[in-house]
């Protein structure tokens, strides 16, 4: 999944992918799109919890590239 400035919703929205498909997930990968927020420092928090979501940063807004790359 992809992400920019999403530090109010972007734990809910990993909490319920994890939750709806917990029995069958084998990993969530998340796409930092250049955020200016604490979008990337709240991901890296959920990483800690979960060794299931892997965690990467783009430091300029190209939110294409990043579901191509996670394809």
């Amino acid at each position: 999944m992809a992400a920019y400035n999403s530090e109010h919703t972007i734990c809910e929205a990993v909490n319920s992918i994890i939750l709806n498909d917990e029995k069958i997930l084998g990993e969530v990968l998340i796409i930092d799109d250049g955020s200016d927020d604490e979008t990337f420092k709240k991901i890296k928090l959920l990483k800690i919890k979960d060794k299931r979501i892997k965690v990467f940063k783009n430091k300029e807004e190209k939110c294409t590239t990043e579901l191509i790359f996670a394809w």
